[in-house]
Formats: structure tokens, sequence, C-alpha cells
């Protein structure tokens, strides 16, 4: 049946509406379960099982809450993809906000409560859409490999934010975050040097191709990195 899936959109006001009948009925699934909600919502439970549901509730665990955003957007990329989701659609704010009140309500309730941000509100904040695209912009190749750089013990919830809201101008250079991550992870860049990269990034992008730089897009951004471990943390723009 998910094979001809047929992507629906919500636009702002019918999301308006559609967030505030969710509030009335306390974020309740919908009696009529879709086959997409059916497969992502089997998998999610399974997923989550071993976390601590207090935890994620009180937003007591910041580890918990980035396992949970983890495994989200990786059953998310994983399971999508498949069904001819495309860059058009993950770029589509529509599509998320549909996914968000009608599909998955309840689980996006359990991770942000009534905040309307993540739901449709705000484009950037749309959890799972935010979800979905730190997962692709981290991508190495299958989900294990990605999984692995992505479970190491300096990833965060700021991991999250810093990479996927710092889109540029000229919007996602795919290729250049993946070798980011995969770099920032075999040396172990810890939250606060990951966010002071991104900084150097953004600034040096004005200026810099990182395909002409010496050695590349691994040659640029291993020089990030060095400047950054150079100056202790703080960004420089050179």
């Amino acid at each position: 049946m998910l094979k001809n899936y047929r992507w629906q959109t919500l636009d702002r006001k019918n999301s308006q509406e559609s967030f505030e009948k969710l509030v009335a009925n306390d974020f309740k699934p919908y009696q009529e379960i879709s086959p997409l909600r059916e497969l992502i919502a089997s998998l999610l439970r399974k997923a989550l099982s071993d976390l601590n549901s207090s935890d994620l509730e009180n937003n007591s665990s910041d580890k918990s809450r980035y396992m949970m955003d983890l495994d989200t957007g990786l059953i998310l990329h994983t399971h999508l993809n498949p069904l001819e989701f495309g860059l058009r659609n993950a770029a589509n704010d529509g599509v998320w906000r549909y996914m968000s009140l009608k599909e998955l309500p309840d689980l996006v309730h359990v991770r942000w409560g009534t905040n309307e941000d993540h739901f449709w509100r705000k484009p950037r904040r749309i959890w799972l859409k935010s979800m979905w695209w730190y997962v692709h912009l981290s991508w190495q190749g299958d989900e294990f490999s990605t999984r692995k750089i992505l479970e190491k013990k300096n990833r965060s919830t700021d991991t999250i934010l810093q990479l996927v809201e710092r889109s540029g101008t000229g919007g996602y250079r795919i290729d250049l975050y993946r070798e980011i991550m995969r770099q920032t992870a075999i040396n172990e860049i810890s939250t606060a040097e990951f966010r002071s990269i991104m900084l150097l990034n953004t600034a040096r992008l004005a200026s810099v191709e990182p395909e002409f730089h010496e050695g590349g897009i691994r040659g640029y951004v291993h020089s990030l990195i060095e400047r950054v471990k150079r100056t202790d943390g703080i960004p420089r723009n050179s």
C-alpha cells in the first residue's frame, strides 16, 4: 500500500486549525490510521522502548532527547526515501506540517508537548523535518555507518541545531556537511567546538570555495577543525 503513497500537504491556516483541535483532543491519534503512520509509529515504538519515557516527558535528559531525535531521523530517512520521498518533498514545509499534525501528532507531542513551533509554526523548527535533514546531512552511505558517527558521546541536541539551522544563503552544501560530520566524529570534537566550526564555516563560505581548497572538501574541513583547535574553540574568519 505504501508504494503508491500520495504525499499530502497542509497550509498554515489549516495547520493552525488542526493544532487547536489536537490540543482540545489531548493529542490523541486519529481514528483512521494510515499505512504511513502504522509503519513509522510501530518502528519508533520499538526504537524508543529502551529510552526513559519520564526523561523525555520532563525534558530532564539531553542524551535521552537526543537519542529520540536520532532514532526518529534515522527511521524517517530510511523508510521514507524508498517511497520516492525525495528532496522536493523534504524541502516542502506543507508535507511536514501534514505529517506532524495528521500522521504523527502524538509522537511530536511526546517530544515537544504543546510547543506549536515544532509542529508547524516555524519552518526551521518543525521537528520531523529537522530530524530527517539532520540524518540526510550526516549520511555516510548506509544507516549503520551514519548511526555510528551520530551516536558519538560528543553529539547532542545542540549538534542538530547547529547543523540543520545553518543552511547559508545558497542552501545546504550536502557533501560538505557530510564531511564535517564525518571528521568531527573521528576527531571527537566537543559540542562547543562543533558550534565554533559551523560558525567559522559560515564565515569562510563567503569568500572560499571548499572544492578549490588544498585537498578539496576534505582538506577544507580539516583546516576548519585545526583552526578551531588552535584558537581554543574561538572561531576566526581566516
